[in-house]
């Protein structure tokens, strides 16, 4: 009796099918115990778009305080970064990179990518503590996000395979 046909070996890394990114560029300004936060979430390209947008808004906005920034890029969201731009450490960068990361575009999927937030703050005169400002950033973030009109982008992939035509059907779920 003849061995049966080994299991197609063929392996790729899979990465999602499709992504949300943010439809334009969006602005939302909120004020906390007088300080002001005016948040900007958009989509960019690459790293560099998204440090030119933080340089725009900083020239744009030389009277703030801070200009603290968060971004995602790329479809596995492997590529990440977060400024704090003076506030204490781990009190706004971090706290907007969460709440982008975090952010459920449906239910039960966090997808959200090449989506940069900067968030302009004006001091209003009273402390917010860092747990004020964790708060505040995200929230600032959140808001902005609930707001944004999202896309969905897929992506679509052509194989050609060849194969014996006994093989065809499981090579056919293999690639599935």
């Amino acid at each position: 009796m003849p061995d049966p046909a080994p299991a197609p070996t063929a392996r790729c890394t899979v990465l999602p099918a499709s992504a949300r990114d943010p439809d334009g560029w969006l602005e939302r300004e909120v004020e906390i115990r007088r300080s002001r936060f005016l948040t900007y979430l958009g989509r960019v390209e690459d790293e560099a778009q998204a440090r030119e947008m933080v340089a725009v808004l900083r020239r744009r906005h030389h009277d703030a305080r801070h200009v603290c920034s968060a971004f995602v890029l790329g479809p596995a969201r492997d590529r990440m970064r977060s400024s704090d731009d003076g506030e204490p450490a781990g009190t706004a960068g971090v706290p907007m990179l969460e709440a982008v990361l975090q952010r459920e575009t449906a239910p039960g999927r966090t997808d959200l990518t090449d989506v940069c937030a900067v968030v302009v703050r004006w001091f209003g005169g009273i402390k917010l503590g860092a747990g004020g400002l964790v708060r505040a950033y995200s929230d600032s973030v959140s808001g902005a996000l609930d707001a944004a009109p999202l896309r969905t982008r897929s992506r679509l992939a052509l194989l050609a395979v060849e194969a014996p035509h006994t093989d065809a059907g499981r090579w056919e779920n293999e690639l599935r």
